[in-house]
């Protein structure tokens, strides 16, 4: 289910980079069989996204967290996003795409 996962995001961040190209900064720090790590950047936030298999994590394979610019570093991140075991990948890609919308529709 892990490769699934990660291929579907994988696709999913092509897309996504395509589409918001003028609006959003993308930035891939690791991208391997194990482990799939992007950071974000808009206007006003920095966002990553952590695909990797399951340990030690509140998560199962994905975790997606931004932070407001406009904010102290110390306060809780703007929003949050972890995967749970009875995610399906369709799930996971429609949270995603929220999670973008959020960063670009709240950047204004």
């Amino acid at each position: 289910m892990y490769e699934k996962v990660l291929d579907s995001v994988r696709q999913w961040l092509i897309e996504v980079s395509k589409k918001y190209v003028n609006t959003v900064k993308f930035e891939i720090i690791d991208d391997n069989t194990e482990i799939l790590t992007v950071n974000f950047e808009t206007v006003r936030f920095i966002a990553q996204l952590n695909v990797s298999e399951h340990d030690f994590r509140p998560y199962r394979y994905i975790e997606f967290y931004a932070l407001d610019n406009k904010k102290d570093l110390t306060e809780l991140p703007a929003y949050v996003y972890h995967d749970t075991k009875d995610d399906s990948i369709s799930d996971i890609i429609y949270n995603l795409n929220n999670a973008m919308n959020f960063i670009i529709q709240k950047s204004y």
